[in-house]
């Protein structure tokens, strides 16, 4: 019986040694993966996109409609709905957005499109 007690213990040390190596084996390759992943860099179509090469000597305005008429992937990211989402919002909310009583020369499209950014 003692050899039992005694083989018992053995063996219940042993196992939790190996799940505490199996545990900080598996936080290691948790911690290695993620650093890998944080590492790994993102494959670009451009360096600078074409539309952002002109965006500081023509203004952020006529940045969004290079954008609006060239790039619509970019357009989605910049105001998170496609051209004709935009279009169709445009429409609905243009006359509420639109100032009557100060002429200050921004647009309704322009309005819409700095809410948005």
């Amino acid at each position: 019986m003692n050899l039992v007690i005694d083989y018992y213990l053995v063996s219940t040390h042993e196992s939790e040694t190996n799940r505490k190596a199996f545990g900080a084996l598996g936080l290691f390759l948790c911690i290695y993966v993620a650093i890998k992943l944080k590492k790994r860099r993102q494959l670009r179509l451009y360096k600078v996109r074409p539309i952002n090469r002109n965006r500081r000597k023509t203004g952020n305005y006529r940045y969004y409609k290079d954008m609006k008429l060239k790039d619509s992937s970019q357009f989605f990211k910049y105001t998170c709905m496609t051209v004709s989402m935009f279009d169709k919002l445009l429409k609905k909310v243009s006359s509420k957005i639109t100032k009557q009583t100060r002429s200050d020369g921004i647009c309704p499209e322009q309005r819409l499109v700095i809410t948005l950014q």
